[in-house]
């Protein structure tokens, strides 16, 4: 049985404007599928319980010629993010493909891979438009503690301050 999941997957409400909206639906839940969080939903919104969820979607589903997609889907970081670069390097909008590989990508990024959250931020920048790709981008890039620096470049911030043995 082949699922057309493009028709299944409604977008979350925004203003469409300048400015970032991720507005939840009037029933208080969130719009979209669970394949559709990773650009839809801020990081800061996130719960574990989400993160079951979409794992929970992500079972039912395999990607063709990916041998590793279950530990990728089980949260392996490597494995994610290796699927994830794979499924986006020549999409320039999210197809279901991708939708699936960055949905695997969403537990070890939001586990603190810091390596998974680069790649989510990178992979958002490019096919989430507007003000909300931004947002949505630098939160991930905020969860894997990489700050951008003034010249744009991406750094881990230290962790505690140098010693120098010697003196």
């Amino acid at each position: 049985m082949r699922t057309d999941l493009t028709d299944a997957m409604p977008t979350v409400a925004g203003s469409g404007g300048t400015s970032p909206s991720f507005e939840p639906a009037a029933d208080g839940g969130i719009l979209g599928s669970p394949l559709q969080w990773w650009r839809t939903v801020p990081v800061t919104a996130l719960t574990n319980d989400m993160l079951e969820e979409a794992t929970c979607t992500l079972s039912r589903f395999t990607i063709l010629g990916e041998p590793n997609w279950r530990a990728a889907v089980a949260g392996e970081a490597t494995t994610a993010v290796g699927i994830a670069l794979r499924a986006t390097k020549n999409a320039d909008a999210p197809t279901s493909r991708v939708d699936l590989a960055m949905t695997a990508l969403l537990r070890p990024a939001f586990k603190g891979n810091a390596g998974a959250a680069l790649v989510m931020a990178a992979i958002i920048n490019r096919m989430v438009a507007g003000a909300e790709g931004q947002v949505l981008a630098t939160l991930w890039l905020e969860r894997g503690r990489l700050i951008p620096d003034k010249s744009g470049r991406v750094c881990a911030p230290a962790t505690s301050e140098p010693t120098d043995k010697h003196r």
